[in-house]
């Protein structure tokens, strides 16, 4: 409490300072100045209201409705309005004469309504007409009529489309309305993360009252606005497809929000600065705070990243850990999906800008301003609760007995795009202190083992996976390794180019390696009708900026087939670039077979510095730094022992060079032996 009392002080007497030096420019201002400042703060604000309320002007439905949840005798009927209403339903069946009604749930986030039916039931193989109905002081607002139909029983032939990535690019238009010209009706959509660039920003999601543009309901409902500049008479809509079929997602970087503190004031701040769970965790038992339940999660979610707005958007499957990461059966299909997803930092050495490998140099001292390099939200890795699950998923009579075994995730194993690096495991870091004890380097290094490439691919590949299917690199590429199959197909809305000469995107500065191809060895495979020709040579991915992209599964065939459209030709015909067949794999009641890593690179041992006496006079040290939404500054106060200094609870193993905990426990505060003494009352001392 004294810790908080000190913050408080502190920020009291610079916000009585700050308004002193307002209170006297304002006097000093002419009349005339002040009624121009008055007007344009009026403005600002009419401005910011408009922002924040404009979806309030007229009641509506925000969206459409969409499916969620299907079973073999229900599925769920989702959409939002910008008002509370009285009553909300969904007519459905013959004639529209049966009626469930809606759950609703205010997201004060997005400044919405979400309501909420669970349509029983019904009968596999049979679809039904609904329309969705509100009731707002009298006023019925209704939807347009559309089709639902629970899961369809195994051996009954589905489409699924596969899209991920689209963060409200024009180009997700063009490509979704052409992929229903070309491929549709759709039973069901596979979706591989990143839905939008800010998960908190409701325009992201619904688009204005002045335009939908390209984002994301409108464009996977056919509700889009936009104009491609190389067709002027065609506004592209987009796909009507979740209104009729039902869409299951993973988690991408893009869809996690991060720290809410008074530094992070806007939702792109907010959304750039997550921090590791065991830094909130390890935050919190300094603080004092004593919290419990609900109200603990907060704190811990708002001093770390969440996912509450992907969350209170979707209805999906649950598995350890909510919707995070579930398995579920569509038909022929066992679908897993897994939480494969970290932090994006810049790929670069300039000290100035925060990076994934270093802290910007104006931040060493304030740790409340790290990014902690490119942190993992979910742990994946072999022995992590993540890979237990999976491995029991594996052995479930469900999962054996499907024909068709799909993994999908976020984080690509295998890709030729530029988000294979560094490798998928946690950065270790390191702080190079200066004779005064102030910090002069924090920088990260990143073991060589991939959590998903050396132990997450080896156990599905044994188990009898056919399709790994994932996004994050805005690029189309494919791999095969035995009968497991590798699909990128991330760049239905822009491109980010693929690491081939010989006029590619440059290679991240710490893989060379990628710049020739995949790291770990896969030998891409170049599309078998019409790859795209450079200089002669057929390229093995599609990464041009005038192509948008898709892809389906057509599960009655096993065939994987996926198109691109040139946006800059639009009287171009749709091109089916790629087809290549699944392996039907026949059921088994076995248990779940141990992986092999037969076929992969082997592991180079990481080149981590492991000899801290080469340097003069200043040490590496490693820590878990803290941050605190209120700004405690939790400033390092260092304990010298003989001009050493020592790391309390890591340790680096000189076998292989992977710094690890000693064990769980928080080190504690004031330990003379400490090297690194996080001390809430550093402040005073300084």
């Amino acid at each position: 409490m004294n810790n908080l009392k000190l913050w408080s002080d502190k920020t009291y007497q610079q916000s009585s300072m700050a308004s002193t030096k307002i209170v006297g420019k304002w006097k000093k201002l002419k009349p005339w100045q002040k009624g121009v400042v008055c007007v344009s703060f009026v403005f600002m604000m009419w401005i910011m209201f408009r922002k924040g309320s404009s979806n309030y002007s007229t009641p509506k439905m925000v969206t459409e409705p969409f499916l969620q949840l299907p079973t073999l005798t229900s599925i769920n009927v989702v959409w939002f309005t910008n008002f509370q209403g009285q009553d909300h339903y969904v007519s459905y069946g013959k004639d529209l004469g049966s009626r469930a009604n809606a759950t609703s749930k205010f997201l004060p986030k997005l400044g919405l309504w979400r309501h909420e039916v669970t349509v029983s039931d019904l009968k596999s193989g049979e679809k039904y007409p609904y329309v969705v109905t509100n009731i707002n002081n009298g006023e019925l607002i209704h939807s347009s009529k559309y089709t639902l139909s629970p899961s369809p029983s195994s051996g009954k032939a589905m489409k699924i489309l596969l899209t991920s990535d689209h963060q409200g690019n024009n180009n997700v238009a063009i490509g979704l309305q052409k992929a229903v010209e070309t491929e549709g009706p759709f039973d069901a959509v596979f979706y591989a993360g990143d839905t939008v660039m800010i998960p908190d920003d409701y325009s992201g999601w619904f688009g204005t009252d002045r335009s939908r543009g390209a984002k994301f309901f409108p464009c996977l409902q056919g509700r889009a606005e936009v104009q491609n500049p190389w067709d002027a008479k065609t506004t592209y809509r987009g796909g009507e497809i979740l209104q009729n079929a039902p869409i299951f997602t993973s988690i991408g970087n893009h869809d996690v929000m991060g720290r809410t503190n008074l530094t992070n004031t806007t939702l792109s701040s907010q959304f750039s600065h997550t921090a590791p769970r065991w830094y909130a965790e390890a935050l919190y038992k300094l603080s004092g705070i004593q919290l419990e339940g609900a109200l603990k999660e907060e704190w811990l979610a708002n001093n770390s990243f969440n996912l509450h707005t992907y969350e209170d958007i979707f209805t999906l499957p649950e598995g350890p850990k909510g919707e995070r990461y579930y398995a579920t059966s569509l038909g022929d299909v066992r679908l897993v999906v897994l939480f494969a997803s970290r932090s994006y930092r810049q790929p670069t050495l300039n000290p100035e800008v925060p990076s994934r490998f270093h802290e910007r140099k104006a931040d060493l001292n304030d740790m409340s301003l790290w990014s902690h390099g490119e942190h993992i939200f979910e742990p994946i890795a072999k022995g992590t609760e993540q890979y237990k699950w999976l491995e029991s998923e594996l052995a479930s009579p469900e999962f054996k007995s499907a024909k068709y075994k799909i993994v999908m995730l976020h984080h690509p194993p295998h890709t030729l795009g530029i988000n294979i690096g560094p490798p998928f495991a946690e950065p270790h870091r390191y702080i190079k202190y200066g004779g005064q004890g102030e910090a002069v380097s924090v920088t990260y290094e990143y073991p060589k083992r991939d959590g998903i490439v050396h132990d997450v691919v080896p156990l599905l590949s044994a188990n009898g996976v056919q399709l790994m299917y994932y996004g994050h690199s805005h690029v189309w590429n494919r791999f095969k390794s035995d009968k497991l199959n590798f699909l990128e197909a991330s760049n239905i809305g822009i491109s980010l180019g693929a690491f081939l000469p010989p006029k590619r995107r440059p290679h991240v500065v710490d893989r060379p390696e990628e710049a020739s191809g995949d790291p770990y060895g896969l030998k891409p495979v170049v599309p078998t009708l019409a790859p795209l020709n450079e200089s002669g040579s057929l390229l093995p991915f599609v990464d041009h900026p005038d192509l948008t992209l898709f892809s389906v599964l057509d599960t009655g065939s096993g065939t994987v087939r996926s198109y691109y459209y040139n946006v800059k030709k639009p009287d171009s015909k749709v091109v089916k670039f790629d087809e290549f067949k699944l392996e039907a794999s026949e059921s088994s009641n076995s248990e779940a077979t141990k992986p092999t890593t037969q076929g992969l690179r082997p592991i180079v041992k990481s080149t981590v510095r492991n000899n801290i006496t080469r340097l003069n006079n200043t040490k590496l040290a490693l820590s878990n730094g803290l941050n605190n939404r209120t700004r405690l500054l939790l400033n390092r106060t260092l304990a010298k022992s003989n001009n050493t200094l020592h790391v309390p609870y890591r340790q680096i193993n000189s076998s292989n060079h992977i710094i690890h905990r000693n064990d769980s426990k928080i080190p504690k505060i004031n330990n003379t032996n400490t090297a690194l003494s996080l001390n809430l009352q550093a402040e005073q001392r300084n």
